[in-house]
C-alpha cells in the first residue's frame, strides 16, 4: 500500500493520475490529507482489515516473548488507542496533530525498545537483575 499525502493540494484529476499511476504497479493507493483529514478515515479503516486479516493467520502461531516484551507491547498498544481516540475527537486531524504525533512516539519507543532500536538504562537495569555477573 502507498499512502499519498497532501491531496489537499491536488485537483481531483491530479489525484485520480496519481491514483492510476500507483495502481499500475500493483499497489493499492491511499489518498489523504494530514491538514484536513481527507481519506483518514478511509485509511484507517484498511489498515485496520489489514491487520485483522494478519491477527487471524498469527493467532494460530505460538509466539513466546517475555514479560518485558508483552508490557511494551501493551503500552504501545494502549498509546496507539489514545492516538486514535485523538483521531476520532477531533473533526480535523490538525486539530490533535501534536497529540496523536505524541502518542505515536510513544508506541514507536515501545516497540523499539523490544527489536533492539533503543537501549534505555531501565532495560539495561532489567537485563542485569536477571543475570547474575560473577568476578
Amino acid at each position: 500500500m502507498i499512502v499519498v499525502n497532501k491531496v489537499d493540494l491536488l485537483t481531483a484529476e491530479e489525484v485520480q493520475a496519481v491514483r492510476d499511476t500507483v495502481a499500475a504497479s500493483g499497489f493499492r493507493v491511499e489518498a489523504v490529507s494530514g491538514l484536513t483529514g481527507a481519506g483518514c478515515p478511509e485509511l484507517l479503516e484498511r489498515l485496520s482489515s489489514l491487520l485483522h486479516a494478519a491477527g487471524g493467520a498469527l493467532s494460530s502461531a505460538s509466539i513466546a516473548i517475555n514479560a518485558r516484551h508483552r508490557l511494551a507491547l501493551e503500552r504501545a498498544e494502549a498509546a496507539c488507542a489514545r492516538a486514535l481516540a485523538l483521531v476520532h475527537r477531533h473533526a480535523h486531524v490538525a486539530d490533535a496533530a501534536e497529540l496523536i504525533a505524541l502518542e505515536l512516539r510513544e508506541a514507536s519507543a515501545e516497540l523499539g525498545a523490544i527489536v533492539g532500536t533503543i537501549t534505555t538504562e531501565e532495560v539495561l537495569g532489567r537485563i542485569f537483575s536477571r543475570f547474575c555477573v560473577g568476578k
